[in-house]
């Protein structure tokens, strides 16, 4: 219980975010078929901006996925799975 009440202060005071992997595995299943922007990310996974956003940096951390230019769009960024 201890632990439990630490962790929570934790995350209240902002120095822990807490992870979701049901998040982090529909993002994973989403870009399994091939490379996908942000928005289309949103529109697939149905998660807010920020929520997929957040993910997709854990996700870069764990060198799980990578990003990649958009060609027909240079603002914009693709993002793939990488084969392990």
């Amino acid at each position: 219980m201890k632990n439990f009440l630490y962790f929570f202060l934790l995350i209240l005071i902002g120095l822990v975010w807490p992870v979701n992997e049901f998040a982090l595995s529909m993002i994973k299943k989403a870009l399994s078929s091939s490379p996908k922007s942000k928005d289309e990310l949103i529109k697939i996974t149905k998660l807010p901006e920020r929520t997929l956003r957040y993910n997709i940096s854990i996700l870069k951390k764990k060198g799980l996925i990578k990003e990649i230019p958009n060609f027909s769009d240079l603002r914009k960024k693709l993002f793939f799975l990488v084969k392990k």
